[in-house]
């Protein structure tokens, strides 16, 4: 899975462009042979002086129709005077042209609520936008794009400006892959903040920017569902030993009994009778389900933050901002051009992250087991007869 950090690129056309002209071009998602990435868009017509094409979403699958419902075109001298183009998003319209992946029969763009490759969520603030209003000016901007082509989020909360979420799980149920979906992975999704390109050039300088507010790769399994399952079992079942020994009829419970009904007290003035003594701690299956609860509703992570394993759902979430740029990246804006998300080196520190986040389930169900046992009184109740 690649991710192209530079999304936006002009390439030398031919006739006046060559020489004086200019090209802006932009990408806020690129579907291709299994590619996720902001990409760069192609010029689409070499003979004008000046393009901007902005298009949402770029894949082998485009077509007129799909072009209309999720791309802006300007260009000089063609246009000269016009009004930028501004088009947002029409997802209804997008979801109704049916593409299909070819040889799988999965759509494109998921309908709601239904089976499909990409998922976009609150479209109503995705947009493209292009201008070209010289020989020398072209802007191009996509994804969450204001009116005037500009990056347009909310610091505070990234997500109301549109989200995207490949589905890969449709992916291999449909490429016939069972056997990983039925017995390993239930689920295998990537999630985007929220995502946006620009582009911007004067025939000498060419700009561009782009926003991918998060990445996060979701992997759910019922094996890690099974972990959890197995955890509260040998945490809960620990209750058997503590009872063996404090509970009613146990260890201690007998050995009391036995001392004070053998055991006597001669006060001189009376004789006092100490038989009947008990020992027992009570609510100790309570507590160790009580702590079991808590323990399997605190996601397991790794000291970097690149992983959470949440025990409860099944659900591995990995952080790729994390994982590519270190423990301090909150996004994965500011890569290299063509930087690749899931290189080898990544998928190590992930799988260091695995192992890690997995190694503490030991020292936190013991540390659980123990914190009950210290917490638990022991009841002992000696009888005095006369």
């Amino acid at each position: 899975m690649w991710r192209t950090m530079r999304k936006l690129r002009g390439r030398p056309g031919t006739g006046r462009k060559a020489a004086v002209g200019t090209v802006a071009a932009a990408s806020a998602l690129a579907l291709t042979a299994m590619t996720v990435s902001p990409a760069a868009a192609g010029e689409v017509n070499p003979e004008e002086d000046a393009e901007a094409f902005a298009q949402l979403i770029n894949t082998d699958l485009i077509t007129a129709d799909l072009l209309d419902v999720s791309s802006a075109y300007r260009s000089s001298p063609i246009d000269e005077g016009k009004e930028a183009d501004n088009q947002a998003l029409n997802l209804e319209a997008l979801r109704a042209l049916g593409v299909q992946l070819p040889n799988i029969g999965l759509p494109l763009v998921a309908p709601e609520d239904g089976a499909g490759l990409l998922h976009i969520g609150n479209a109503g603030a995705l947009n493209s936008y292009a201008h070209a209003p010289s020989y020398n000016s072209a802007t191009a901007g996509t994804g969450a794009v204001g009116e005037n082509g500009a990056i347009n989020l909310d610091p505070d909360n990234p997500a109301a400006s549109g989200n995207a979420s490949v589905d890969l799980t449709s992916l291999l149920d449909q490429a016939g892959i069972d056997g990983v979906t039925d017995e390993i992975v239930d689920e295998l999704s990537l999630d985007l903040g929220a995502i946006a390109s620009t582009a911007d050039s004067d025939g000498n300088a060419f700009k561009s920017e782009y926003v991918v507010a998060d990445g996060t790769l979701t992997v759910s399994s019922d094996l890690v569902g099974d972990l959890g399952t197995e955890l509260q079992d040998a945490i809960t079942g620990s209750g058997s030993a503590v009872n063996e020994a404090v509970g009613e009829d146990g260890t201690i419970d007998t050995i009391v009994k036995g001392l004070t009904n053998a055991a006597d007290l001669d006060l001189l003035i009376a004789k006092v009778d100490l038989s009947g003594g008990t020992a027992k701690v009570d609510g100790v299956d309570t507590a160790l389900k009580d702590a079991a609860e808590t323990l399997i509703a605190k996601p397991l992570v790794d000291d970097n933050g690149i992983l959470s394993i949440d025990l409860a759902n099944g659900d591995i979430k990995i952080d790729l901002a994390k994982a590519v740029a270190g423990e301090d990246a909150t996004d994965l804006n500011g890569l290299d051009p063509n930087t690749q998300v899931l290189s080898s080196s990544t998928l190590k520190k992930i799988t260091e992250a695995l192992e890690e986040a997995l190694g503490t389930v030991t020292s936190k169900a013991t540390t659980a087991v123990t914190d009950v046992v210290n917490n638990l009184e022991l009841d002992i109740t000696i009888p005095a007869k006369p």
